[in-house]
């Protein structure tokens, strides 16, 4: 057996157990700096928000196909919650508040912060959605970008923004040091890239990879851009 060989079982078959693993210990590792950028308030809010309103979202999903198309949970989540992954929702936690954290450590406006968390969401998905997709983790009921339609990512972008807008309300701008926990952030956020990456190319889906990848990159560069252009241009803080 090669080294290939080793990567991709590993790659393929322990996708549910690594999924499993990065929520436990994501939760509160999130939880964590976001209560050191805004406070414990803010992190319950976020859960509330981000926990239950991705429940609401997805059993209106899986029950109606709005507002991501017609999709079902194949059972290899467990356990779950009306039908929904409790892994599912607790990722709509660990990411929310990652992507609403980085857009609030760059901008003051309230607007720019979900516009700017919405697009690191829908970004996260486009490289996601097609590898759990082709890993059983869910079905579509057709799908045009590598098996998942494009409905649903304008469906991930019009939820985002609703569930951001409801974030931004338990939290003002950060007034916290910024350097450190901003590449924490950023690290968290390229990993899953990174991973996703991988992933994605050893389940023969290497053009999605390109595309998903590039597409958060993207989105993650310019949410950090307004930051550091201060940052220029002033002393250096940690």
């Amino acid at each position: 057996m090669t080294v290939s060989d080793v990567l991709t079982f590993l790659l393929r078959v322990d996708a549910i157990f690594l999924f499993h693993a990065a929520s436990l210990l994501l939760v509160p590792a999130v939880a964590l700096l976001a209560s050191y950028l805004s406070g414990w308030r803010f992190v319950a809010g976020a859960f509330f928000v981000l926990f239950f309103g991705g429940l609401a979202i997805e059993v209106l999903g899986t029950r109606t196909g709005f507002p991501f198309g017609a999709y079902a949970y194949t059972g290899r989540f467990q356990p779950e919650i009306l039908g929904v992954p409790v892994q599912v929702l607790l990722s709509w936690f660990i990411l929310g508040v990652l992507c609403y954290s980085i857009g609030n450590l760059s901008f003051e406006s309230r607007l720019k912060r979900v516009v700017a968390a919405s697009a690191l969401m829908v970004s996260w998905d486009l490289l996601y959605d097609p590898l759990f997709t082709k890993t059983g983790m869910w079905t579509w009921e057709r799908g045009e970008y590598f098996g998942v339609p494009v409905s649903n990512f304008l469906g991930w972008l019009i939820v985002s923004i609703l569930l951001f807008v409801a974030v931004s309300k338990q939290s003002n701008h950060s007034a916290r040091p910024r350097l450190a926990p901003r590449l924490t952030l950023s690290y968290v956020y390229l990993s899953y890239a990174v991973d996703g990456t991988v992933r994605n190319t050893f389940a023969d889906l290497a053009l999605a990879a390109l595309i998903g990848a590039s597409f958060m990159v993207s989105a993650l560069v310019v949410a950090n851009l307004p930051d550091l252009s201060r940052r220029n241009q002033r002393p250096f803080s940690r």
